[in-house]
């Protein structure tokens, strides 16, 4: 019951907002949970900042409390269908899902599962065919300044590159604060430290090996081996 009331109230939320940014501007932050969107989410803000004094920015549960402005903003997790069509620029973030799927597990206890991997690897799959530009977890760790550039492109901002990764958030800021921060959307253990196939170690090799069957497609596709 709870699963789909939640459901429900970001439909009206993402309604809302829909409607209040009609004529303006309504850029989407998309990603993969633990998949590193923050950081993308944070590199597009701070590109649009340097492009317009009006920019509204959140998380899409906080959609109601968000002012409308020029340039919206809207960090998610898999777009639902209205907020994919209504959007102006989508970006997205994805990640090997059995490294996302430890990172949720030290994150939030969230226990990794051939279900939980099936859910993320067909919304996956939605979410890439509307995506204006997607970036690995890979790249957006390894390549910042490459992701960064991409971004400014993307959004014409005037910003340099160096300017803009010297103004993103630093891990150590979101293990200081256990509250969200409204702005930049981090929160004290936001950062899981899980390191690329560390789910070697961390998942129950049934679960690995079933995952591998089932998705061998997706990892060969994407670049991540299988054993």
């Amino acid at each position: 019951m709870n699963r789909y009331f939640n459901y429900s109230r970001r439909l009206y939320q993402e309604a809302h907002l829909v409607s209040r940014t009609f004529g303006r501007q309504l850029i989407i932050a998309d990603g993969m949970p633990r998949s590193g969107s923050t950081l993308m989410y944070n590199a597009i803000r701070i590109a649009l900042e340097a492009r317009s004094p009006s920019v509204s920015c959140g998380w899409v549960g906080d959609a109601s409390r968000m002012k409308a402005a020029d340039y919206n903003v809207v960090k998610l997790h898999f777009a639902d269908f209205l907020m994919r069509w209504r959007a102006d620029l989508v970006f997205y973030s994805y990640r090997d899902v059995r490294d996302a799927m430890v990172s949720a597990e030290r994150k939030f206890a969230i226990a990794p599962s051939v279900e939980r991997a099936r859910k993320m690897i067909r919304k996956d799959m939605r979410a890439r065919k509307r995506a204006d530009h997607v970036f690995s977890f890979e790249r957006l760790t390894d390549d910042v300044e490459g992701v960064a550039a991409e971004i400014i492109q993307a959004v014409a901002s005037p910003i340099g590159v160096a300017e803009l990764v010297g103004k993103l958030p630093s891990k150590s800021l979101s293990s200081q604060a256990e509250a969200v921060d409204q702005n930049t959307q981090m929160h004290g253990g936001h950062a899981t430290g899980v390191g690329k196939g560390d789910w070697r170690n961390e998942i129950d090799a049934r679960v690995t090996d079933a995952v591998n069957r089932e998705f061998g497609w997706w990892f060969e596709l994407n670049g991540y081996p299988l054993s």
